[in-house]
């Protein structure tokens, strides 16, 4: 697989193209990644010498993408269809139900008469495609086109194309493969969504069954929560499952310390932005919360077979898909005011409660007992449609 040269040249250049040219070399990537492709060397991409792109750390011509297709549009031609992968759009040209028509021998000038489309509206195909620019964006050639007939092989290829990207065509950029253990001061156990059979189980983008029964659930798809942001757990932090219920316990704690300084005894000063909030970039300044997060980060790297050391920018990653993950189990909530991240308690849930309450309560403590009473996905319609007792 091409990587990044030290010191590029033109022959440098022009050996890494011939070997992107070939369609067997194309990288997985999802629709978001097209559009994020960097120009290899600019300079001869102008002037139309080598029009190559860099994916992470990876040079490409071609790309390999899954989706369903939402739109088609007929051409003299070629036709052209629109793809959709839930990460973007984009249009893909095919000519290949086009055939030449016109009498040679008459000296009529061929002309290209399309067929009935071989592919449809709502199909889920595979396609291997030239990456190209248009006035208006990129947009890809097709070389392969398939129909998919298992459903499941386009959320699997985003899976491997995520993967790849951050494991290893990212790690290609830096030149990391071969960097010393030595110089990780975080050591963890490896991780077992990817130790057990290894990333190159994946690259064809079409795992067997019987293999994702075998591994760990996807923990960015599956993250079990304790029930209490005071719960504590002993599960070293080795996935994210662990890694979010580790940020739960930390939050739950801080913001008890942080609410004895906003608590009042006057109903009425109640606001959800008086509740502590929190960001990524604060918590990482915490040491508990890096050296978890950079010995997370260390066991992904081990399990992608490398050694390279954590650096910030994956750590601020791993810790806001944590709180994201969070806000979708319904443990954290986003702040309107500021975007940041408040913890899921009683006082929040009072302070939301305030304005429709029909009585306010006598005291700061009766409005957080009836908020404890309330569970937080019903505590809104109850009081709407039954009142408060």
């Amino acid at each position: 697989m091409a990587t990044t040269p030290l010191v590029p040249t033109l022959e440098d250049a022009y050996s890494e193209y011939q070997s992107a040219l070939n369609p067997s070399n194309a990288v997985e990537c999802i629709v978001r990644h097209v559009g994020e492709l960097e120009r290899a060397y600019p300079a001869l991409f102008e002037q139309g010498t080598i029009r190559m792109y860099l994916h992470r750390g990876c040079y490409c011509v071609h790309v390999i993408v899954y989706g369903i297709l939402v739109g088609m549009r007929v051409k003299e031609d070629e036709l052209e269809y629109t793809l959709d992968d839930g990460s973007g759009v984009i249009d893909i040209q095919y000519s290949g139900a086009a055939k030449p028509v016109g009498v040679f021998s008459c000296y009529v000038p061929e002309e290209r008469k399309n067929d009935a489309p071989q592919f449809l509206v709502g199909d889920t195909i595979r396609c291997v495609a030239r990456v190209y620019e248009r006035r208006h964006g990129r947009a890809l050639k097709a070389i392969e086109m398939e129909r998919v007939e298992d459903a499941n092989d386009e959320p699997r290829h985003i899976l491997v194309a995520m993967h790849m990207a951050e494991h290893m065509y990212r790690l290609q950029a830096h030149g990391e493969q071969a960097q010393d253990t030595a110089q990780n001061n975080v050591h963890t156990e490896e991780d077992d969504t990817w130790a057990a059979h290894g990333a190159d189980a994946l690259v064809g983008g079409h795992a067997e069954a019987q293999f994702q029964e075998e591994r760990e659930p996807n923990d960015a798809l599956r993250i079990e929560l304790p029930t209490s942001p005071a719960a504590t757990t002993h599960e070293p932090p080795s996935s994210t499952r662990a890694m979010c219920t580790f940020l739960l316990d930390y939050l739950g704690k801080k913001n008890d310390a942080l609410l004895t300084q906003v608590r009042t005894n006057d109903p009425a000063l109640l606001s959800p932005s008086a509740a502590p909030s929190f960001c990524a970039a604060e918590l990482l300044q915490s040491s508990k919360v890096r050296k978890n997060a950079a010995a997370l980060v260390a066991s992904k790297y081990k399990a992608a077979g490398t050694h390279s050391k954590p650096r910030k920018h994956d750590l601020q990653d791993l810790v806001q898909h944590c709180l994201d993950a969070l806000v979708r189990q319904g443990a954290l909530a986003r702040s309107d005011v500021s975007g940041a991240f408040q913890v899921v308690c009683a006082y929040l849930t009072a302070a939301h409660l305030a304005p429709i309450l029909p009585t306010m309560p006598v005291s700061l403590e009766d409005m957080l007992c009836r908020a404890r009473s309330l569970s937080p996905c019903t505590h809104i319609e109850t009081t709407r449609n039954a009142g408060v007792p």
